[in-house]
């Protein structure tokens, strides 16, 4: 398949995306809040079936140059558009809620301090203390918004469709690289895991995208002898995803020590191969620190987090919060004391109770491999215990493979990946995002291994695929090139005039954008969004309570040091100035707002 052949993939995606968004926003019911809830188990088990139907049928993917291989590539992009279109538009409708949206549009937990921190930053240039952990994510959220006339939607869409084509592009590679059914292997893994995001403002949509995009680049240059300098383009952009969502950090040293090995020639270890894919990932390491050095907070440190996590692995295996509820004092320092401060804690506690963090260990590894917190897919139940079987199966099959090139990368990634466990376990597996290719390839090299015990199954690799990782490489230069874009998009606001407030009111300085808000008219429409919602959702405090009519909105304080992320409640109609001050008083979780004033 040319790039010429690709030509038209770009257009025909964005096309059907669009194209099924309106279809579902037009749709009185969307696609139905109960048919969401079923997508994920009812794709992950029909595209299991699919796939080892094929496999057993031993088709191929057409051959290089047929016409048939670039018409079934356009059509799994298309398809994957319709679905992801489709389910975006659905969640709006209807106003379904997930672990980080609320009402179907407004980001909440992590999500509200992405889309605080990226807001914030168009109107100050800097970014807040809780996104300066993870610059790169806000960024590109920042110049998302900057760009679009800060649309919060339009902002939304922009993501899944990043996220989107770097899944169709992972799945259309598979499917050359290994056969028809190995795409739809791909796909009943891939897609699942990537719903839960869409539609949100968190950071999985940049860390699967680079990660994606530098995992193909590097599964095609352990094909290719002399290819040690792609391999460490795909290794850098992998550590760049990893930057951007932090996950299995260990993948990299792994990706290291197979460098150096598959590019060894006569001698025993490639140092030229290893250097090259370490200083690729150095870059990536500092382009994240320079980020947040230049446009993070004084009060911010780079990844900060990673020392809760720390404290409740050498705690015995407790979740991050556990720090705070052994030192509640900590709430009352700034991010960066606290880190400081945990990790001196974490330390004390393994030199004075090792056993702790032994049964901490144990402890994540057993969640993760036979609780299978591994494929812990929202919405697929009982079938993630397949996936994480298939990949214990496809464990073996690589370790007795590993000699072939594809084989023996993805034993690699995924040594890295198991050796990250203790570590990342706690985040769920969303925390994977960027090295979540190398799971994907051990199901379906562990269903090869599986079905070949019952019939003997001749695996059947296609020469090709460089459009495929050519349109990876544009991806991921599209995602660097739109974040890089943030700081020109930065309009400083003036200070408005403070409001005097009545008792009980609070003056405040809030940035919005005009699409961030939701109406809720009367009971039905309150009745409703709080029906529509996922599994171990809770609505925000106070929101059964507010009076109606009344829109709801997220927005950032300016005034706090923090920029802290704003749920609005106005019961004026009319278009808000994207800052303004008002008069603000607490109701749970939402502020209700009078008497905004525009600054000019």
């Amino acid at each position: 398949m040319s790039l010429r052949s690709y030509a038209f993939a770009p257009a025909i995606a964005i096309a059907v995306f669009v194209a099924a968004f309106a279809a579902g926003l037009l749709s009185p019911a969307g696609l139905g809040a109960g048919f969401l809830r079923a997508l994920p188990a009812v794709l992950c088990a029909g595209l299991l079936a699919f796939g080892l139907a094929l496999l057993f049928a031993r088709p191929r993917w057409p051959g290089e140059g047929n016409p048939r291989s670039v018409a079934l590539a356009l059509v799994t992009i298309a398809a994957l558009a319709l679905l992801f279109g489709g389910v975006l538009a659905s969640l709006w409708r209807l106003g379904v809620s997930g672990d980080t949206t609320f009402a179907g549009l407004l980001p909440t937990s992590d999500g509200s301090n992405y889309f605080a921190g990226a807001l914030g930053f168009l109107h100050t240039g800097e970014l807040s203390p809780w996104t300066t952990r993870r610059p790169l994510s806000p960024l590109l959220l920042a110049a998302l918004l900057g760009s679009g006339g800060g649309s919060l939607r339009l902002s939304l869409a922009a993501l899944a469709l990043l996220g989107g084509a770097s899944v169709a592009a992972l799945i259309v590679f598979i499917g050359r690289r290994l056969g028809a059914w190995a795409g739809a292997i791909a796909a009943a893994v891939l897609v699942p895991f990537y719903l839960p995001s869409i539609g949100t403002a968190m950071s999985e949509h940049l860390g699967l995208a680079l990660g994606l995009s530098g995992f193909l680049l590097m599964w095609r240059a352990a094909e290719e002898n002399g290819a040690a300098a792609m391999f460490a383009a795909g290794a850098g952009l992998m550590a760049l995803g990893l930057m951007a969502r932090a996950g299995a950090m260990f993948v990299l040293p792994a990706l290291l020590v197979y460098a150096g090995w598959r590019y060894r020639g006569t001698a025993r270890f490639s140092l030229r191969a290893a250097a090259l894919a370490l200083a690729a990932m150095a870059a990536a390491f500092s382009a994240n620190v320079f980020a947040a050095e230049v446009f993070g907070s004084r009060g911010g440190q780079v990844m900060s987090n990673f020392s809760y996590t720390l404290y409740g692995l050498v705690s015995g295996g407790h979740d991050w919060k556990h720090v705070y509820r052994d030192f509640p004092a900590l709430a009352a320092m700034s991010e960066s004391a606290q880190a400081k401060e945990v990790y001196r804690l974490a330390l004390a506690h393994l030199a004075q109770q090792p056993l702790d963090a032994l049964r901490g260990i144990l402890l994540r590894y057993n969640d993760f491999v036979f609780n299978a917190r591994w494929f812990r897919l929202d919405g697929i139940g009982g079938l993630r215990y397949v996936l994480a079987a298939l990949a214990l199966a496809g464990m073996v099959h690589v370790l007795r493979h590993r000699r072939a090139a594809s084989q023996g990368f993805v034993l690699a990634g995924a040594v890295g990946t198991l050796l990250s466990v203790p570590f990342v376990a706690d985040g769920g597996v969303r925390v994977h995002a960027a090295t979540f290719a190398f799971s994907v390839s051990l199901v379906i090299f562990g269903l090869h291994e599986l079905a070949g015990r019952f019939r003997p199954v001749v695996p059947r690799e296609t020469a090709g695929g460089g459009a495929v990782t050519g349109t990876a490489a544009v991806i991921a230069i599209a995602a660097v090139g739109a974040l890089s874009a943030a700081p020109f998009l930065v309009a400083p606001s003036r200070s408005p005039s403070s409001p005097t407030c009545p008792a009980g009111a609070e003056a405040d300085i809030l940035a919005t954008v005009a699409d961030g808000f939701v109406t809720v008219a009367d009971g039905a429409a309150r009745s409703a969004i709080e029906a529509a919602r996922g599994r171990n959702v809770e609505l925000p405090q106070g929101f059964s309570g507010l009076a109606l009519p009344v829109r709801i909105g997220i927005g950032v304080s300016l005034v706090t040091p923090k920029k802290d992320a704003v749920f609005l409640a106005i019961a004026a109609d009319g278009p808000l100035p994207p800052v303004f001050a008002a008069c603000t008083v607490a109701q749970g979780a939402f502020r209700r707002v009078s008497g905004p004033l525009r600054i000019d």
